[in-house]
């Protein structure tokens, strides 16, 4: 739980700064109107490294909050998602290749292996074993 914690403060910390440095990029970009003098343009275009800053400044933003959608959002749906006759109880990675799926339909625990070369399922017994005799001849 700490662990979540941590990781919960250290992505407000980051977000305090991203506004931060937001809200002081923006006062130091904002312009003063000038009067227009005769022959002047209205419409005047921002400068080439304005453009180029806030485009960087988009694309960061989008891309810290494509993570963090990632990153957080399947704790935040997983409630929603257990309510049907479909459940999925447990998921761990084995490895680079194999990730392995415990899921629960109407009763039913099945096990999916899932590797590069397919899909194995297994219908797991209803009740398991709770204790093996152990016979000596």
């Amino acid at each position: 739980m700490q662990r979540n914690d941590a990781r919960a403060g250290k992505v407000k910390r980051v977000a305090a700064a991203c506004v931060l440095s937001l809200a002081l990029v923006a006062t130091a970009l904002a312009q003063e109107s000038a009067p227009l003098a005769q022959g002047q343009d209205i419409v005047q275009l921002p400068s080439l490294w304005r453009v180029i800053f806030v485009f960087l400044l988009i694309a960061g933003l989008a891309v810290t909050a494509a993570y963090g959608l990632r990153r957080f959002s399947p704790n935040f749906a997983r409630g929603i998602t257990q309510q049907g006759a479909l459940r999925v109880i447990e998921r761990a990675q084995v490895n680079a290749g194999l990730r392995v799926h415990l899921i629960e339909a109407d009763g039913t625990r099945i096990l999916i292996a899932e590797h590069r070369a397919g899909i194995s399922m297994l219908q797991l017994p209803s009740t398991a074993p709770t204790s093996i005799k152990n016979e000596s001849p």
